[in-house]
Protein backbone atom coordinates (compact mmCIF):
# COMPACT_ATOMS: atom_id res chain seq x y z
CA UNK A 1 0.00 0.00 0.00
CA UNK A 2 1.40 3.36 -1.05
CA UNK A 3 -0.93 6.26 -0.10
CA UNK A 4 1.83 8.78 -0.81
CA UNK A 5 2.04 7.55 -4.41
CA UNK A 6 -1.74 7.80 -4.58
CA UNK A 7 -1.49 11.38 -3.32
CA UNK A 8 0.98 12.24 -6.07
CA UNK A 9 -1.32 10.72 -8.69
CA UNK A 10 -4.25 12.62 -7.21
CA UNK A 11 -2.34 15.89 -7.52
CA UNK A 12 -1.61 15.10 -11.17
CA UNK A 13 -5.29 14.37 -11.88
CA UNK A 14 -6.42 17.53 -10.07
CA UNK A 15 -4.04 19.57 -12.20
CA UNK A 16 -5.13 17.92 -15.44
CA UNK A 17 -8.80 18.48 -14.60
CA UNK A 18 -8.12 22.04 -13.43
CA UNK A 19 -9.84 21.49 -10.07
CA UNK A 20 -9.18 24.45 -7.73
CA UNK A 21 -9.75 22.68 -4.40
CA UNK A 22 -9.84 19.00 -3.58
CA UNK A 23 -9.87 17.35 -0.16
CA UNK A 24 -9.07 13.63 0.09
CA UNK A 25 -8.91 11.12 2.92
CA UNK A 26 -8.44 7.38 3.38
CA UNK A 27 -10.05 5.58 6.31
CA UNK A 28 -8.74 2.19 7.34
CA UNK A 29 -9.79 -0.03 10.24
CA UNK A 30 -11.48 2.68 12.25
CA UNK A 31 -9.01 5.53 11.80
CA UNK A 32 -8.22 8.35 9.41
CA UNK A 33 -5.12 6.77 7.87
CA UNK A 34 -4.21 9.43 5.27
CA UNK A 35 -5.31 12.86 4.12
CA UNK A 36 -4.04 15.46 1.67
CA UNK A 37 -5.06 18.55 3.64
CA UNK A 38 -6.54 19.61 6.98
CA UNK A 39 -9.72 17.66 6.11
CA UNK A 40 -11.85 20.45 7.59
CA UNK A 41 -12.88 22.39 4.46
CA UNK A 42 -16.60 22.18 3.81
CA UNK A 43 -17.94 21.10 0.44
CA UNK A 44 -21.39 20.13 -0.86
CA UNK A 45 -21.37 16.33 -1.06
CA UNK A 46 -24.16 16.37 -3.69
CA UNK A 47 -25.58 12.90 -4.35
CA UNK A 48 -23.50 11.18 -1.67
CA UNK A 49 -26.48 12.47 0.35
CA UNK A 50 -28.42 9.52 -1.11
CA UNK A 51 -26.38 7.10 0.99
CA UNK A 52 -27.50 8.89 4.13
CA UNK A 53 -31.11 8.82 2.96
CA UNK A 54 -30.77 5.06 2.57
CA UNK A 55 -29.46 4.82 6.15
CA UNK A 56 -32.47 6.79 7.42
CA UNK A 57 -34.87 4.53 5.54
CA UNK A 58 -33.23 1.38 6.89
CA UNK A 59 -33.38 2.79 10.44
CA UNK A 60 -37.12 3.33 10.02
CA UNK A 61 -37.49 -0.17 8.60
CA UNK A 62 -35.69 -1.59 11.64
CA UNK A 63 -38.07 0.36 13.90
CA UNK A 64 -41.10 -1.04 12.05
CA UNK A 65 -42.18 2.39 10.82
CA UNK A 66 -41.60 1.58 7.15
CA UNK A 67 -41.36 -1.43 4.85
CA UNK A 68 -39.23 -1.44 1.73
CA UNK A 69 -42.28 -2.76 -0.09
CA UNK A 70 -44.53 0.14 0.96
CA UNK A 71 -45.93 2.00 -2.04
CA UNK A 72 -45.11 5.48 -3.24
CA UNK A 73 -47.70 5.91 -5.95
CA UNK A 74 -47.19 3.15 -8.51
CA UNK A 75 -43.77 2.07 -7.20
CA UNK A 76 -42.25 0.86 -3.96
CA UNK A 77 -39.71 2.39 -1.60
CA UNK A 78 -37.31 -0.38 -2.64
CA UNK A 79 -37.65 0.56 -6.32
CA UNK A 80 -37.09 4.26 -5.59
CA UNK A 81 -34.02 3.51 -3.47
CA UNK A 82 -32.58 1.26 -6.20
CA UNK A 83 -33.30 3.65 -9.12
CA UNK A 84 -35.54 1.03 -10.73
CA UNK A 85 -38.75 3.11 -10.42
CA UNK A 86 -38.58 4.77 -13.86
CA UNK A 87 -40.67 3.39 -16.71
CA UNK A 88 -41.67 -0.20 -15.99
CA UNK A 89 -40.92 -0.64 -12.25
CA UNK A 90 -38.01 -2.98 -11.64
CA UNK A 91 -37.12 -3.35 -15.32
CA UNK A 92 -33.86 -1.39 -15.41
CA UNK A 93 -31.50 0.76 -13.36
CA UNK A 94 -32.08 4.35 -14.47
CA UNK A 95 -30.54 7.00 -12.26
CA UNK A 96 -33.18 9.61 -11.43
CA UNK A 97 -32.69 12.15 -8.65
CA UNK A 98 -36.17 13.62 -8.93
CA UNK A 99 -37.84 10.26 -8.36
CA UNK A 100 -35.43 9.63 -5.48
CA UNK A 101 -36.61 12.88 -3.88
CA UNK A 102 -40.06 11.34 -3.41
CA UNK A 103 -38.51 9.67 -0.35
CA UNK A 104 -38.28 13.06 1.43
CA UNK A 105 -41.94 13.26 2.58
CA UNK A 106 -41.99 9.50 3.25
CA UNK A 107 -39.14 9.85 5.75
CA UNK A 108 -40.66 12.99 7.27
CA UNK A 109 -44.02 11.28 7.85
CA UNK A 110 -42.57 8.05 9.25
CA UNK A 111 -39.89 9.83 11.28
CA UNK A 112 -42.17 12.55 12.64
CA UNK A 113 -39.83 15.46 11.93
CA UNK A 114 -38.50 17.48 8.96
CA UNK A 115 -35.96 15.69 6.79
CA UNK A 116 -33.10 18.02 7.79
CA UNK A 117 -33.76 17.42 11.49
CA UNK A 118 -34.00 13.69 10.92
CA UNK A 119 -30.56 13.71 9.28
CA UNK A 120 -29.12 15.81 12.08
CA UNK A 121 -30.63 13.83 14.93
CA UNK A 122 -30.06 10.35 13.46
CA UNK A 123 -26.65 10.71 11.80
CA UNK A 124 -24.80 13.99 12.35
CA UNK A 125 -25.20 14.42 16.12
CA UNK A 126 -24.72 10.76 17.15
CA UNK A 127 -21.50 10.60 15.11
CA UNK A 128 -20.29 14.05 16.26
CA UNK A 129 -20.16 15.26 12.66
CA UNK A 130 -19.92 18.81 13.95
CA UNK A 131 -18.97 20.42 10.61
CA UNK A 132 -21.78 18.73 8.67
CA UNK A 133 -25.08 20.47 7.96
CA UNK A 134 -28.19 20.03 5.89
CA UNK A 135 -28.07 22.73 3.22
CA UNK A 136 -30.96 25.12 2.58
CA UNK A 137 -32.34 23.01 -0.28
CA UNK A 138 -31.87 19.64 1.39
CA UNK A 139 -33.87 16.74 -0.01
CA UNK A 140 -33.43 12.99 -0.16
CA UNK A 141 -31.24 13.11 -3.26
CA UNK A 142 -28.94 16.03 -2.52
CA UNK A 143 -28.06 18.84 -0.14
CA UNK A 144 -25.68 17.79 2.66
CA UNK A 145 -22.54 19.91 3.22
CA UNK A 146 -19.63 18.20 4.96
CA UNK A 147 -15.88 17.68 5.29
CA UNK A 148 -13.65 14.68 4.67
CA UNK A 149 -12.95 14.49 8.42
CA UNK A 150 -16.66 14.23 9.20
CA UNK A 151 -17.28 11.76 6.39
CA UNK A 152 -14.47 9.67 7.89
CA UNK A 153 -16.62 9.40 11.04
CA UNK A 154 -19.54 8.31 8.85
CA UNK A 155 -17.37 5.66 7.17
CA UNK A 156 -16.17 4.31 10.51
CA UNK A 157 -19.76 4.11 11.77
CA UNK A 158 -20.77 2.15 8.66
CA UNK A 159 -17.96 -0.30 9.37
CA UNK A 160 -19.70 -1.06 12.67
CA UNK A 161 -23.34 -1.21 13.74
CA UNK A 162 -23.87 2.29 15.20
CA UNK A 163 -26.15 3.41 12.38
CA UNK A 164 -27.83 0.26 11.06
CA UNK A 165 -27.66 -3.49 11.52
CA UNK A 166 -25.62 -5.98 9.52
CA UNK A 167 -28.86 -7.10 7.87
CA UNK A 168 -29.70 -3.55 6.79
CA UNK A 169 -26.21 -2.99 5.41
CA UNK A 170 -26.49 -6.20 3.43
CA UNK A 171 -29.76 -4.94 1.94
CA UNK A 172 -28.19 -1.59 1.01
CA UNK A 173 -24.99 -3.04 -0.41
CA UNK A 174 -26.40 -5.98 -2.40
CA UNK A 175 -26.87 -5.21 -6.12
CA UNK A 176 -30.47 -5.13 -7.23
CA UNK A 177 -31.76 -7.70 -9.74
CA UNK A 178 -34.01 -6.59 -12.57
CA UNK A 179 -37.35 -8.21 -13.36
CA UNK A 180 -35.42 -10.25 -15.95
CA UNK A 181 -33.03 -11.52 -13.27
CA UNK A 182 -30.07 -9.40 -14.41
CA UNK A 183 -27.72 -7.91 -11.82
CA UNK A 184 -27.85 -4.10 -11.83
CA UNK A 185 -25.10 -1.71 -10.64
CA UNK A 186 -27.08 -0.23 -7.74
CA UNK A 187 -28.27 -1.51 -4.37
CA UNK A 188 -30.39 0.64 -2.04
CA UNK A 189 -28.96 4.15 -2.05
CA UNK A 190 -25.50 2.83 -2.98
CA UNK A 191 -23.78 1.73 -6.16
CA UNK A 192 -22.51 -1.82 -5.73
CA UNK A 193 -20.37 -4.11 -7.86
CA UNK A 194 -17.23 -6.22 -7.68
CA UNK A 195 -13.69 -5.32 -8.69
CA UNK A 196 -10.94 -7.89 -8.50
CA UNK A 197 -13.48 -10.18 -6.79
CA UNK A 198 -14.12 -7.75 -3.94
CA UNK A 199 -17.37 -5.94 -3.19
CA UNK A 200 -17.11 -2.20 -3.80
CA UNK A 201 -19.91 0.04 -2.52
CA UNK A 202 -19.77 3.69 -3.44
CA UNK A 203 -21.49 6.84 -4.54
CA UNK A 204 -20.50 9.87 -6.51
CA UNK A 205 -21.79 13.42 -6.29
CA UNK A 206 -22.07 15.90 -9.14
CA UNK A 207 -23.57 19.36 -8.91
CA UNK A 208 -22.75 22.89 -10.01
CA UNK A 209 -19.19 23.52 -8.81
CA UNK A 210 -19.20 20.35 -6.70
CA UNK A 211 -17.91 16.82 -7.13
CA UNK A 212 -17.53 14.01 -4.63
CA UNK A 213 -16.69 10.32 -4.32
CA UNK A 214 -17.31 8.04 -1.33
CA UNK A 215 -15.88 4.59 -2.07
CA UNK A 216 -15.83 1.69 0.38
CA UNK A 217 -14.47 -1.85 0.48
CA UNK A 218 -16.57 -3.04 3.43
CA UNK A 219 -14.83 -6.36 4.02
CA UNK A 220 -11.55 -4.51 4.57
CA UNK A 221 -12.99 -1.48 6.38
CA UNK A 222 -11.26 0.66 3.78
CA UNK A 223 -12.77 3.89 2.47
CA UNK A 224 -11.73 6.65 0.06
CA UNK A 225 -13.34 10.08 0.45
CA UNK A 226 -13.01 12.83 -2.17
CA UNK A 227 -14.62 16.28 -2.04
CA UNK A 228 -13.97 18.97 -4.65
CA UNK A 229 -15.30 22.27 -5.94
CA UNK A 230 -15.57 20.96 -9.50
CA UNK A 231 -17.98 18.44 -11.02
CA UNK A 232 -15.38 17.34 -13.58
CA UNK A 233 -14.11 14.60 -11.26
CA UNK A 234 -17.51 12.87 -11.62
CA UNK A 235 -18.56 13.94 -15.09
CA UNK A 236 -15.43 12.91 -16.99
CA UNK A 237 -16.03 9.20 -16.29
CA UNK A 238 -19.83 9.21 -16.68
CA UNK A 239 -20.17 7.70 -13.20
CA UNK A 240 -23.97 7.69 -13.42
CA UNK A 241 -23.52 4.63 -15.70
CA UNK A 242 -22.47 2.72 -12.60
CA UNK A 243 -18.80 1.79 -13.06
CA UNK A 244 -16.52 3.38 -10.47
CA UNK A 245 -13.41 2.17 -12.34
CA UNK A 246 -14.20 4.85 -14.94
CA UNK A 247 -13.13 7.40 -12.31
CA UNK A 248 -9.39 8.07 -12.73
CA UNK A 249 -9.25 8.90 -9.03
CA UNK A 250 -10.87 5.62 -8.01
CA UNK A 251 -8.56 3.72 -10.36
CA UNK A 252 -5.50 5.39 -8.83
CA UNK A 253 -6.80 4.36 -5.39
CA UNK A 254 -7.23 0.76 -6.57
CA UNK A 255 -3.77 0.74 -8.15
CA UNK A 256 -1.77 2.27 -5.31
CA UNK A 257 -3.81 1.43 -2.21
CA UNK A 258 -6.58 -1.17 -2.39
CA UNK A 259 -5.02 -3.58 -4.90
CA UNK A 260 -1.41 -2.41 -4.92
CA UNK A 261 -0.09 -5.98 -5.00
CA UNK A 262 -1.71 -6.72 -8.37
CA UNK A 263 0.98 -5.00 -10.39
CA UNK A 264 0.64 -1.96 -12.62
CA UNK A 265 -0.20 -4.02 -15.73
CA UNK A 266 -3.38 -5.32 -14.13
CA UNK A 267 -5.02 -1.92 -14.58
CA UNK A 268 -3.90 -1.17 -18.15
CA UNK A 269 -7.25 -1.80 -19.82
CA UNK A 270 -9.12 0.47 -17.43
CA UNK A 271 -6.40 3.11 -17.66
CA UNK A 272 -6.53 3.17 -21.46
CA UNK A 273 -10.31 3.47 -21.52
CA UNK A 274 -10.16 6.26 -18.93
CA UNK A 275 -7.50 8.12 -20.91
CA UNK A 276 -9.70 7.94 -23.99
CA UNK A 277 -12.68 9.25 -22.00
CA UNK A 278 -10.62 12.13 -20.63
CA UNK A 279 -9.34 13.08 -24.08
CA UNK A 280 -12.89 13.03 -25.46
CA UNK A 281 -14.24 15.05 -22.53
CA UNK A 282 -11.65 17.76 -23.17
CA UNK A 283 -12.43 17.79 -26.92
CA UNK A 284 -9.25 15.99 -28.00
CA UNK A 285 -11.14 13.70 -30.35
CA UNK A 286 -8.24 12.41 -32.46
CA UNK A 287 -6.29 11.52 -29.33
CA UNK A 288 -9.32 9.71 -27.92
CA UNK A 289 -9.69 7.64 -31.11
CA UNK A 290 -6.02 6.73 -31.07
CA UNK A 291 -6.09 5.61 -27.43
CA UNK A 292 -9.26 3.54 -27.71
CA UNK A 293 -7.97 1.85 -30.86
CA UNK A 294 -4.83 0.92 -28.93
CA UNK A 295 -6.99 -0.48 -26.14
CA UNK A 296 -9.18 -2.51 -28.50
CA UNK A 297 -6.13 -3.94 -30.25
CA UNK A 298 -4.58 -5.04 -26.97
CA UNK A 299 -7.83 -6.13 -25.31
CA UNK A 300 -10.15 -7.30 -28.12
CA UNK A 301 -12.68 -8.61 -25.59
CA UNK A 302 -13.56 -4.99 -24.83
CA UNK A 303 -15.51 -4.77 -28.08
CA UNK A 304 -18.19 -7.19 -26.90
CA UNK A 305 -18.29 -6.12 -23.25
CA UNK A 306 -21.41 -4.79 -21.54
CA UNK A 307 -19.69 -1.50 -20.67
CA UNK A 308 -22.28 1.25 -21.18
CA UNK A 309 -19.70 4.04 -20.80
CA UNK A 310 -17.56 2.43 -23.49
CA UNK A 311 -20.59 2.17 -25.77
CA UNK A 312 -21.22 5.89 -25.37
CA UNK A 313 -17.60 6.69 -26.21
CA UNK A 314 -17.46 4.39 -29.25
CA UNK A 315 -20.75 5.73 -30.58
CA UNK A 316 -19.73 9.37 -30.24
CA UNK A 317 -16.41 8.59 -31.92
CA UNK A 318 -18.38 6.94 -34.78
CA UNK A 319 -16.39 3.72 -34.46
CA UNK A 320 -17.62 0.46 -36.04
CA UNK A 321 -16.92 -1.44 -32.82
CA UNK A 322 -20.09 0.23 -31.53
CA UNK A 323 -22.12 -2.55 -33.18
CA UNK A 324 -20.63 -5.37 -31.10
CA UNK A 325 -20.74 -3.40 -27.87
CA UNK A 326 -24.38 -2.36 -28.40
CA UNK A 327 -25.33 -5.95 -29.24
CA UNK A 328 -23.72 -7.22 -26.03
CA UNK A 329 -25.50 -4.67 -23.83
CA UNK A 330 -28.91 -4.90 -25.48
CA UNK A 331 -28.81 -8.69 -25.28
CA UNK A 332 -28.74 -8.38 -21.50
CA UNK A 333 -30.81 -5.19 -21.22
CA UNK A 334 -33.11 -5.03 -24.27
CA UNK A 335 -35.01 -1.94 -23.12
CA UNK A 336 -32.15 0.14 -21.72
CA UNK A 337 -32.77 3.68 -23.06
CA UNK A 338 -29.20 5.10 -22.90
CA UNK A 339 -27.94 2.06 -24.81
CA UNK A 340 -30.53 2.60 -27.55
CA UNK A 341 -29.67 6.31 -27.58
CA UNK A 342 -25.93 5.71 -28.00
CA UNK A 343 -26.57 3.08 -30.66
CA UNK A 344 -28.85 5.53 -32.46
CA UNK A 345 -26.08 8.12 -32.52
CA UNK A 346 -23.75 5.62 -34.16
CA UNK A 347 -26.40 4.66 -36.73
CA UNK A 348 -26.83 8.35 -37.56
CA UNK A 349 -23.10 8.71 -38.14
CA UNK A 350 -23.25 5.65 -40.42
CA UNK A 351 -26.15 7.26 -42.34
CA UNK A 352 -28.43 4.37 -41.44
CA UNK A 353 -31.26 6.78 -40.84
CA UNK A 354 -34.17 4.34 -40.75
CA UNK A 355 -32.46 2.23 -38.10
CA UNK A 356 -31.46 5.33 -36.14
CA UNK A 357 -35.07 6.51 -36.14
CA UNK A 358 -36.21 3.12 -34.86
CA UNK A 359 -33.61 3.22 -32.08
CA UNK A 360 -34.69 6.64 -30.87
CA UNK A 361 -38.36 5.64 -31.02
CA UNK A 362 -37.62 2.62 -28.84
CA UNK A 363 -36.96 5.22 -26.14
CA UNK A 364 -39.60 7.85 -26.82
CA UNK A 365 -42.48 5.40 -27.40
CA UNK A 366 -41.81 3.12 -24.43
CA UNK A 367 -44.81 2.52 -22.18
CA UNK A 368 -44.94 3.36 -19.35
CA UNK A 369 -42.83 6.35 -20.42
CA UNK A 370 -39.26 6.75 -19.20
CA UNK A 371 -38.29 9.97 -17.40
CA UNK A 372 -34.62 9.69 -18.29
CA UNK A 373 -32.19 12.16 -19.87
CA UNK A 374 -32.01 9.92 -22.94
CA UNK A 375 -35.72 10.53 -23.67
CA UNK A 376 -35.34 14.27 -24.28
CA UNK A 377 -32.08 13.63 -26.13
CA UNK A 378 -33.76 11.08 -28.42
CA UNK A 379 -36.65 13.50 -29.09
CA UNK A 380 -34.18 16.12 -30.25
CA UNK A 381 -32.54 13.66 -32.63
CA UNK A 382 -35.93 12.65 -34.05
CA UNK A 383 -36.71 16.31 -34.77
CA UNK A 384 -33.54 16.52 -36.84
CA UNK A 385 -34.49 13.35 -38.72
CA UNK A 386 -37.88 14.65 -39.81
Amino acid sequence: MNPLRFGQELDRIRGEFRVPRLSAAIVESGRLAWRNDSATTRFPIASVTKTMTAVLVMQLVEQGRLSLDDSIGDVTIRQVLSHTADGTPGEEYLYNGEIFNSLTPVIEKAGGEPFAEHLTNRIFKPLHMDQTVAGPNIRAANGVISTTADLAKYAIALDGDRLVSVKSKSAMFTPTKSTRGKILPYGLGWFSHTYWNERIVWHYGQDTNAGSLFLRIPDRKLTLIILADSNVISDVGRLLDGNVARSPIALAFFKHVAFFNRGAGAFERDELENQALIAFFFSRRAESVSIIKQALAKFPEMESSDDLTLLGLLAQLHMPETEACATAILREHPSLPPAWYYYGLYLLSARRYREATASFRRITEHQPPWHHWSVSAAKEELKQLQ
